[in-house]
Parts: C-alpha cells; sequence; structure tokens
C-alpha cells in the first residue's frame, strides 16, 4: 500500500510495483489506507505501507497511524521522509530519506519481499 497526497506519485510507484509482479493500491492519506486496509476477499493481508511523510498532516496524524498500525498488524510501515527535516514519529519499521527515485523504491521493496510477490504482494 502507498500512501502519498500526489497522484501522480501514487499512479508511477504502483505501475512500476505492478510491473514487477506486485498488487499495489493507493491512498491519499492514512485515513483512506485504513479503509483501504480492510481484508478482501480477493487479496490477502497487506504485507507493507510506505508512507509519504509529506501526505501527513500539520500533527502528523498519530492516532491515524496508530489505527493503520493495528489494522496492518503484520506489515512493514516503512517511511518516506524529506532529507532536510526531521522524520515523524511512529512505529516505522524503515526510513527511506529523498532524493529516492521509484526504481530505488521497487529496488528497496523487492529487497525486503524477495519472495512476497510470488505469494502474496505487497498489498496483499
Amino acid at each position: 500500500m502507498i500512501i502519498s497526497n500526489d497522484q501522480w506519485v501514487r499512479a508511477g510507484l504502483r505501475g512500476e510495483l505492478r510491473e514487477r509482479g506486485y498488487d499495489a493500491v493507493g491512498a491519499r492519506d492514512v485515513a483512506e489506507a485504513v479503509h483501504a486496509s480492510r481484508p478482501d476477499p480477493g487479496r490477502g493481508p497487506v504485507r507493507l505501507v510506505l508512507v509519504d511523510q509529506t501526505s501527513l498532516g500539520a500533527e502528523l496524524e498519530a492516532d491515524a497511524i496508530e489505527r493503520l498500525h493495528r489494522a496492518t498488524w503484520r506489515a512493514r510501515l516503512v517511511l518516506v521522509a524529506p532529507a532536510n527535516r526531521k522524520e515523524a514519529a511512529g512505529p516505522w519499521t524503515d526510513i527511506l530519506r529523498r532524493p529516492i527515485t521509484v526504481g530505488d523504491v521497487a529496488d528497496y521493496i523487492a529487497q525486503i519481499l524477495p519472495d512476497e510477490h510470488t505469494a502474496g504482494p505487497i498489498d496483499k
């Protein structure tokens, strides 16, 4: 799952991940991601949530992030943070720093979920 308020970022990364065999969904914000993480008979559980820090609200949506963490408790929560700002507090498994390309993010996901795309992609 990709959380970014920038539609082009979501679309570009989803496209790259799908090319690599992953099933990826996008959300504009954390609240939408909580809703999208509900069980779906056509999909398995969410395995990774990528959160673009620039899509977080002023209060960093701490309560919403905690709800997302509970809703996707088996998933890795990865923050993409700006290079020049402190990263948002949260239950992050890892933090990626900008500048970063779509290919860099897809390579990172392939490293941490190398065989996941055959059994259950990142948002299954």
